[in-house]
């Protein structure tokens, strides 16, 4: 099973909310990784926005922090600038990337399938399912809604 997180859907009976937990048929999820220290990051990326950057929450003026442990050990930090983020993980922690929607945030990042989520805006991530979810959704609370067009 794996969960989707802060999906949304036009189509009635659709997901809406962020931290909606969509459930989905069980398959094997791949191995997970070992614990690996930081190697590298990329750069942050930074959102435009006409408010003063005083007058503006973190996550509305840089995004939120996501950190991941890729396949081959190294680790990459990227800036999710909007919801929905497009990502859909395991429902296993740790939380393993499953699928990353078509023109969503997490593809414009770059974020790939069998990625491990490690850290939310600098703090790693941790606890049951239930825990690291509401971690997401709290780092990603303050994001603007993407709408399709």
């Amino acid at each position: 099973m794996f969960c989707s997180c802060c999906t949304t859907s036009a189509e009635p009976g659709g997901v809406e909310d962020i931290g909606v937990i969509k459930m989905m048929p069980p398959e094997a999820p791949p191995p997970l990784l070992e614990e690996q220290a930081p190697i590298g990051s990329s750069p942050p990326v930074v959102t435009e926005s006409t408010a003063p950057l005083e007058e503006r929450s973190f996550a509305e003026a840089q995004g939120a922090e996501f950190g991941f442990t890729l396949p081959d050990g190294s680790y990459r930090t990227v800036i999710m600038s909007s919801k929905p983020l497009g990502l859909d993980f395991y429902k296993a922690v740790p939380l393993i990337v499953k699928n990353v929607k078509p023109n969503s945030d997490g593809e414009r990042v770059g974020i790939k399938q069998k990625w491990q989520l490690t850290q939310l805006d600098g703090e790693p991530v941790g606890g049951d399912l239930q825990t690291v979810m509401a971690q997401i959704v709290k780092a990603v609370q303050n994001l603007p809604t993407k709408t399709k067009s």
